[in-house]
């Protein structure tokens, strides 16, 4: 299968970010490791680019759907 799915992890911040195939943040994590992650609504602005972040993990369907438990 496909890993569609990313994570981000910030350099300098406890945050990271599971984004979609074209780059969509789909959920956040304020408390990266020790957190859990929630759906991202939007509200929230974030300036969300690549520069400050290093790729972790790439989850396929299933994968993600684990994470998420």
């Amino acid at each position: 299968m496909n890993k569609g799915f990313k994570e981000w992890i910030s350099t300098d911040i406890r945050i990271g970010y599971i984004t979609n195939f074209f780059g969509r943040i789909l959920y956040i994590n304020d408390n990266w490791p020790n957190g859990s992650y929630t759906r991202w609504d939007g509200k929230k602005r974030i300036k969300f680019n690549k520069l400050g972040y290093y790729k972790g993990r790439s989850f396929n369907d299933m994968e993600l759907i684990l994470e998420l438990l």
